[in-house]
C-alpha cells in the first residue's frame, strides 16, 4: 500500500486497476474493501470487454503498465514502476 500511496496515488497520469479472480463482483469488492485497495476492480470474466487486459495472467499479483491507447508499456513489478518514474 505504502507503493500504491507513494508512486501512484500522487500521479494523476497513472490508474491502478485490480483484476480479481473472484466470481461475483460483489465478492471482489468486499475483499478489495476488507484489505483497504482504493483502486477499481474488474473481474477477470469482464476484462476481455476492455481493452486493458489482452494478454493472460501468469500469476498474482500482476504488474503491467498500458498506455492510453491500450499498448503494453511494461510488464513485471519492477520494470513497470521503472517506467512509471518517467510517467509525469
Amino acid at each position: 500500500m505504502d507503493t500504491y500511496k507513494k508512486k501512484i496515488a500522487t500521479n494523476d497520469k497513472v490508474e491502478l486497476i485490480m483484476v480479481s479472480y473472484d466470481n461475483s463482483i460483489d465478492d471482489a469488492a468486499s475483499w478489495a474493501k476488507k484489505e483497504s485497495m482504493p483502486w477499481p476492480t474488474l473481474l477477470t470474466s469482464s476484462k476481455e470487454n476492455t481493452r486493458l487486459v489482452k494478454e493472460p495472467i501468469h500469476g498474482v499479483p500482476s504488474y503491467r503498465l498500458y498506455s492510453n491507447d491500450g499498448k503494453l508499456i511494461a510488464e513485471g513489478k519492477k520494470d513497470v514502476f521503472s517506467e512509471l518514474k518517467n510517467i509525469k
